[in-house]
């Protein structure tokens, strides 16, 4: 008889996405180690750059592998450069993102998330599924306050976003 938590283990296994950063070299390691039927979460690192993020993104996708970049708020700089993203995104065939505030330092227009996802709102919601960060144990960066607010807030957006 098989131990009930090797029945949810295996389950969640089966749900498992491998999450990357945007190396130069990851497209390659990516092809050589992960079937296509595996989904490929792409971080966005301020040392690397959101265009490494979207580049790498673009470049799975095109092999065949569902893609969930990952949009940090802090690091696009105002609407007209998220509707190019999500127009280069939906071209792609990507059709998941994955909106945290980011670490860097605001490079514009959104200080948070949820200002980013408003405008993503306004922009049509062109991703079928977007997901959001939670922080149960705090974030370093972020007043608790300001996480439940947010929460609160984001609670009244048009559409409902989906844990990635």
């Amino acid at each position: 008889m098989r131990k009930p938590h090797e029945a949810t283990l295996r389950h969640l296994l089966t749900q498992a996405r491998y999450e990357v950063l945007p190396t130069r070299t990851i497209v390659a390691q990516v092809l050589a180690a992960v079937p296509r039927s595996v989904p490929v979460t792409v971080t966005a690192s301020p040392s690397m750059g959101l265009e490494r993020t979207v580049e790498t993104a673009e470049r799975l996708a095109a092999e065949g592998y569902s893609v969930v970049p990952h949009l940090a708020a802090r690091m696009v700089h105002g609407r007209s450069e998220l509707a190019e993203l999500a127009t280069r995104l939906t071209s792609a065939g990507i059709t998941s993102v994955f909106v945290p505030g980011g670490d860097a330092d605001p490079a514009g227009d959104y200080k948070d998330a949820l200002s980013l996802l408003e405008d993503l709102t306004e922009l049509g919601s062109p991703f079928a599924e977007v997901g959001v960060t939670g922080y149960p144990e705090s974030h370093p960066k972020i007043h608790d306050d300001l996480t439940v607010q947010s929460m609160w807030t984001s609670g009244g957006m048009r559409r409902t976003s989906s844990a990635t």
